[in-house]
């Protein structure tokens, strides 16, 4: 999620160019074997080698645009949702180990392994948040 590589609008509009200069010397045929490294191209492209038509073509591209930015919704939603809950995890945690230290006041071997529990699962939920949850939310939103 974090690293993802597309074709740049440059090398798509120069592929689409390519594309379009052999279709009309040799027809919708021409392209049955040409290389396209961009999944939605290559389905646009099977789908007039196939002789559809572009009203059907051009339909089922926006469907496959919609669905995808939905689903991206729906992930970016889920990942948001974590990201806001982990840091009120990580004190729900803190508070666990600062309950489990002052319980044990008499023992001092005790406090230390209870107070790094509680530090630790703040440092935690402030990681999940920001480091995890967050930067993937971000990310399913610019695509």
């Amino acid at each position: 999620a974090f690293i993802y590589k597309s074709d740049t609008p440059e090398e798509l509009i120069a592929k689409a160019v390519e594309m379009a200069d052999a279709a009309r010397k040799g027809g919708f045929l021409a392209l049955e074997e040409a290389e396209i490294s961009n999944a939605f191209m290559q389905k646009g492209v099977d789908m007039l080698v196939d002789g559809h038509d572009a009203d059907v073509v051009r339909a089922s591209l926006s469907s496959d645009i919609r669905l995808t930015a939905a689903r991206h919704e729906v992930g970016a939603g889920i990942f948001k949702q974590f990201g806001d809950v982990a840091p009120a995890m990580g004190m729900i945690g803190t508070l666990i180990g600062l309950v489990a230290m002052l319980s044990n006041m008499d023992d001092p071997k005790s406090i230390g392994p209870a107070m790094a529990v509680a530090l630790l699962t703040t440092l935690y939920g402030a990681m999940i948040a920001n480091m995890v949850c967050l930067p993937i939310c971000d990310k399913l939103k610019l695509r």
